[in-house]
């Protein structure tokens, strides 16, 4: 497949191609779902499992530097609820009711961390004047091994999990392991005649199974020295419909 290619009609072919890799690496390949399931993996198709745009980031003479930096502030603006500021300690709803307080030692309210829907781990610092005051928090999927292990769907299904990865995640020395979520929306910047653009594309499918939750742990640095895992603290995991909603948003967001 071409890395220029740029017309959604072509996105059912770049799954074609995945397939037939997943094949080449001895991965069973994941079968179509019907109209009313929701996927567990990403998904092209006749169902509409997906969303896709593109916009226009910069004109062609910034270069690549300038459509990124585009980029970072979009994101950044839409993560500050469609509002620039200066400070998110004062104006991320995310981080004034689930980071600071899990600085201050309070209990976090259920406040969903709405925010991990475009992705997770999610880094949060909290500005200071001193070095040695540094804070850091992370908000990160948990697999939670004493609701079992991951089930391992026979031919046809999504893809086997790796034998290996799935014992170290439900051994009992490691009855929690941090995991990692792609996001659901991916980003590509491209240029075209006209200029520099970005192709944002969302999946809906399936945000987290149901033996993940989700966790903030500190990662305080003392003094230069490596990050210590510090308090942790479980966080509400939005719903599935906060998800989709979120991800509309995005595609109706214009900086």
């Amino acid at each position: 497949m071409s890395p220029w290619l740029n017309d959604p009609a072509a996105l059912p072919d770049v799954l074609t191609a995945v397939g037939d890799a997943l094949t080449d690496l001895s991965v069973t390949p994941a079968a179509p779902v019907d109209a009313t399931t929701r996927p567990t993996y990403p998904r092209f198709g006749d169902q509409k499992w997906y969303r896709t745009r593109s916009q226009p980031l910069a004109p062609a003479t910034g270069g690549p530097a300038t459509a990124l930096t585009r980029l970072g502030e979009r994101l950044r603006q839409f993560r500050l609820h469609h509002v620039h500021r200066s400070d998110p300690a004062k104006h991320d709803p995310e981080f004034k009711n689930i980071v600071r307080r899990f600085f201050d030692g309070d209990q976090i309210e259920a406040h969903p961390a709405t925010i991990a829907a475009l992705g997770l781990p999610i880094s949060y610092n909290i500005p200071t004047k001193e070095k040695k005051d540094r804070r850091s928090a992370v908000i990160e999927p948990l697999l939670d091994s004493t609701a079992g292990p991951i089930p391992a769907v026979a031919a046809p299904g999504p893809p086997r999990p790796n034998p290996r990865l799935l014992a170290r995640r439900t051994s009992p020395s490691a009855p929690q392991t941090p995991v990692r979520r792609a996001s659901p929306l991916w980003l590509r910047v491209y240029r075209d005649r006209d200029g520099w653009n970005l192709r944002s594309l969302a999946f809906y499918s399936e945000w987290l199974p149901a033996n993940v939750f989700l966790r903030i742990r500190d990662t305080r640095v003392d003094d230069g020295r490596s990050p210590q895992h510090r308090r942790t603290q479980r966080v509400t995991r939005p719903d599935q419909e906060t998800v989709d909603g979120l991800l509309n948003k995005w595609f109706d967001f214009d900086a």
